[in-house]
């Protein structure tokens, strides 16, 4: 095999972090790799958890699973009371 053809084959590994706040707590993620698109996945995970706290897990927000379920328990509980 040439040498020359084997340089410059193999990417440096790099690193991107940014600190966030999502899900009630500061996040901070740091990607390793040699992708040159570093940033658009973190911001991929950023809009992930984004997503899954407004639909899913959040307790401060209504529009979530977890909320409505904190919603009907108080109803229950309630009615149960009265």
């Amino acid at each position: 095999m040439i040498p020359s053809m084997m340089t410059g084959c193999k990417k440096e590994s790099t690193s991107y972090s940014h600190t966030d706040f999502a899900m009630g707590t500061v996040t901070n993620i740091t990607l390793y790799g040699t992708s040159d698109d570093l940033e658009g996945t973190e911001q991929k995970i950023i809009d992930m958890e984004k997503k899954l706290e407004k639909q899913q897990l959040s307790w401060r927000l209504k529009s979530s699973q977890v909320s409505k379920i904190r919603t009907k328990q108080r109803k229950n509980k309630s009615h149960r009371e009265s």
